[in-house]
C-alpha cells in the first residue's frame, strides 16, 4: 500500500487537494473493499474517527462491573500467555481448564493449546488487559537470550495488531519489559556464528568438555542469565545447567588423567608422596649414563697415560694471571675454587717453569669441576682447555674430548651434578627432588641435556621420560585444582606459564603435545572464566516473577499463579537450552520445541 507521501510524489497535480480529501477519493475508486479506516492508517494519514470521511463515531462503551472482570480472567490469561511464550499455552490452558473451571473454560483452553494465540474479544478481558498494561512499567527489563525471545515478541506484537486498544497498550508494555536491546548475537536460531565461537566449541568438543551456551558464544548477555538461573534458587528447574556444570568439572579432570595416560606414565599422581618412587625412576638410568661416561673417558686417559702422551708440558701462565687478578678475598672467601687452583699449579712446579704436564691440567680440571656453584670455574676451563690445544699425541686427544663431553653431561648440569654427587640422607633428599630440580627448577639448558642423557639410556631411560611427562601433567592438574578439588583457571594459567617461559612444554611433549594442553587450558578459560559483569548481575530473572506478581494489587485472582507459572516454564526451557546449545550444530537443532 502506497504512503501518502508517494502518492504525492506520483500525482504532483493534486499538490493543491488536502491529504484527507486525496485519500478518500482514491479509496472511493481504487481500494473501496478495505475498511475506510485501515485505508488511512495504512497511507500514513493520522486523524480521529471524526476526521475520516464516511465513518461513523460510536459512543464510548460502558466499563465492566467487577463481577464481569472476574468472569474475564480465563480469556485474560489466555491473551497474556498467547502474547507472550506459545510455548507456555498448553501448560497454563491446561490449568485454566482444570482449576479455574469446567465446561466453556475447558474448550478456551484447547482452543489456545491448538492456535498457540488468542485474542481478546470479551470488554473484561480488554478492561483486565488495561490495567495490566498501567502497571507494566513496573516489570523489570528482561531479555531470555534464546530462542523464546524472538517467540515472544512476535506473540506480543500479534496480539497488539489484533486486539482492541486496551489490549494493545499491555502488549506494549508486556514486549518491553521481555524483551530489550540484546548485545550483537551468535547464538543459534538462525545468526551467524563467529569463527571464534566455533573454534571454542569444537575444541571443547574435541576434548570432551561441555561448555553452556554463555561459554560457546562468550556473550555476556546470555551469561548473565545463566549467572541469573543458577542463584535462582529452583534446582529442579535448572537442573540441567546445574548439571552441566557439574559434569564439566569431571570432564576437565579425565582430560587431565587422559593426556597423564598418554605419556605412558605408571606413578605419575598429584600426591606429593608419589614424587620419590618417581625420582628413583629417574635415578636409575641416569646413574648408568653417568659410570658409563665416567668409565670411558677413563679408559681412554689409561691408553694416554701408558703411551706417554699425558706427559706432554703444558704452560699455564695465563691462569695464574687471571687469579692474580682478583682480590685477595675474592680468592679466598668468595670463590675459593681460585685458591685451590694456584695451589695445585705451584705444587706440581716446584722448579717454576710456568708449564704442568697435560696430565696435571686434567686433573685440575676435574678438581674445578667439584665447584658447581663457582662464579669462575667456565672462566678457568676454558683457559685450561686454550692451554692444553694441540699439545699431546691422538689418544690424549681423544681422552680430553671423553673428559669434557663427561663434564659437559654431569659436572655443568646442576640438577644431575647435585644429584651424582650427594651421598646418604642428601641423596635421599635429591631423589625425592628430581621432578623440581630437572623440570620445575632447571633451565631449558639443563633440562635438555637430562633429556638427552634419559632418550639415550634405553628403555628405563624411556620410562623415566614418560614419567616426568606424566608428572608434569599432574603437577598442572594440582596447580589447577589446589586442596579443593575445584579447577580454577587463572591458577592454571600461571602453572603453564612457568613451563613456557622457555619452552620446556616443547621441549618435553613435542609441539603437538604441548598445543593439546594449551587447548585444555584455553577451554578451561571459556568455562570458567566469565565476561565482566557476568557474575555480578541482580538476579533479572526473578525480579521479572516479582514484577509479575504486582498484579495482584488489581485484585484479579490467579495472577500471581500464572506469574510463577509463566517464570517457571522460561527458566526450565532458559536452563535447558544453555545446556544443550551446540554452536557446531545446525541451527535448527538448537531450536527448543514450545
Amino acid at each position: 500500500m502506497p504512503s501518502i507521501l508517494e502518492i504525492r510524489e506520483k500525482f504532483p497535480m493534486y499538490s493543491e487537494v488536502p491529504d484527507l480529501e486525496l485519500v478518500d477519493a482514491l479509496h472511493q475508486k481504487f481500494y473501496s473493499s478495505i475498511p475506510k479506516a485501515d485505508f488511512y492508517k495504512q497511507t500514513g494519514i493520522a486523524g480521529t474517527a471524526s476526521q475520516i470521511p464516511g465513518t461513523i463515531t460510536l459512543p464510548p462503551k460502558p466499563e465492566p462491573s467487577f463481577f464481569e472482570r472476574v468472569g474475564a480472567l480465563p480469556e485474560t490469561a489466555a491473551s497474556i500467555i498467547s502474547g507472550g511464550v506459545s510455548g507456555l499455552a498448553g501448560q497454563v490452558a491446561g490449568v485454566l481448564g482444570g482449576k479455574i473451571g469446567q465446561g466453556p473454560n475447558v474448550k478456551l483452553a484447547e482452543k489456545v493449546t491448538e492456535a498457540g494465540t488468542y485474542q481478546p474479544s470479551g470488554a473484561g478481558a480488554q478492561a483486565n488487559l488495561q490495567s495490566l498494561g498501567a502497571i507494566g512499567s513496573a516489570l523489570p527489563a528482561f531479555s531470555p537470550v534464546i530462542g523464546q525471545t524472538g517467540q515472544i515478541a512476535q506473540g506480543v506484537n500479534a496480539l497488539a495488531a489484533r486486539s482492541a486498544p486496551a489490549a494493545q497498550r499491555v502488549a506494549q508494555t508486556v514486549q518491553n519489559a521481555l524483551v530489550r536491546a540484546p548485545e550483537p548475537q551468535m547464538a543459534g536460531g538462525g545468526a551467524a556464528l563467529t569463527q571464534e565461537a566455533l573454534m571454542r566449541a569444537e575444541r571443547a568438543q574435541r576434548q570432551g568438555i561441555p561448555l553452556t551456551k554463555g561459554e560457546q558464544l562468550q556473550s555476556l548477555a546470555q551469561q548473565q542469565l545463566e549467572q541469573d538461573l543458577i542463584k535462582s534458587g529452583e534446582p529442579k528447574l535448572v537442573a540441567p545447567l546445574t548439571n552441566l556444570k557439574q559434569q564439566q568439572q569431571e570432564a576437565i579432570g579425565r582430560q587431565f588423567q587422559k593426556l597423564t595416560e598418554a605419556t605412558g606414565a605408571q606413578m605419575a599422581d598429584t600426591d606429593p608422596i608419589f614424587l620419590r618412587e618417581i625420582g628413583k625412576i629417574v635415578d636409575k638410568p641416569l646413574m648408568a649414563e653417568y659410570q658409563r661416561s665416567f668409565n670411558n673417558f677413563k679408559d681412554k686417559y689409561k691408553l694416554a697415560d701408558t703411551s706417554g702422551e699425558t706427559l706432554a708440558p703444558a704452560p699455564y701462565k695465563p691462569i695464574i694471571d687471571f687469579i692474580e687478578s682478583k682480590t685477595v678475598t675474592e680468592r679466598e672467601k668468595l670463590d675459593p675454587v681460585l685458591s685451590a687452583v694456584a695451589e695445585q699449579l705451584a705444587k706440581n712446579d716446584p722448579e717454576g717453569t710456568k708449564t704442568v704436564p697435560i696430565r696435571t691440567m686434567d686433573d685440575i680440571y676435574q678438581l674445578v669441576g667439584k665447584y658447581p656453584n663457582s662464579a669462575h670455574s667456565k672462566e678457568i676451563k676454558n683457559l685450561i682447555d686454550q692451554a692444553t690445544e694441540g699439545v699431546g699425541g691422538d689418544l690424549y686427544r681423544e681422552a680430553r674430548a671423553a673428559r669434557k663431553q663427561f663434564a659437559k653431561e654431569f659436572e655443568d648440569v646442576s640438577a644431575v651434578a647435585g644429584l651424582v654427587s650427594s651421598k646418604g640422607e642428601d641423596r635421599k633428599v635429591r631423589i625425592s627432588g628430581i621432578f623440581n630440580d630437572v623440570v620445575l627448577d632447571s633451565s631449558l639448558e639443563d633440562l635438555q641435556s637430562i633429556t638427552k642423557l634419559l632418550k639415550r639410556a634405553g628403555p628405563e631411560g624411556e620410562r623415566a621420560m614418560s614419567e616426568l611427562k606424566g608428572q608434569t601433567v599432574q603437577w598442572l592438574k594440582g596447580q589447577a585444582t589446589g586442596i579443593s578439588g575445584i579447577t580454577k583457571a587463572d591458577s592454571l594459567r600461571r602453572a603453564i606459564d612457568k613451563l613456557e617461559i622457555e619452552d620446556k612444554l616443547t621441549e618435553l611433549f613435542g609441539k603437538s603435545g604441548r598445543e593439546e594442553i594449551l587447548d585444555l587450558r584455553d577451554t578451561i578459560k571459556d568455562a570458567l572464566v566469565k565476561k565482566s559483569g557476568a557474575e555480578n548481575t541482580s538476579n533479572t530473572a526473578n525480579a521479572v516473577l516479582r514484577g509479575l506478581e504486582k498484579m495482584s494489587a488489581f485484585k484479579i485472582p490467579g495472577a500471581k499463579t500464572l506469574a510463577e507459572m509463566k517464570q517457571a516454564s522460561i527458566t526450565k526451557q532458559q536452563a535447558k537450552e544453555a545446556a544443550t546449545f551446540n554452536a557446531l550444530a545446525p541451527a535448527n537443532q538448537n531450536k527448543l520445541a514450545p
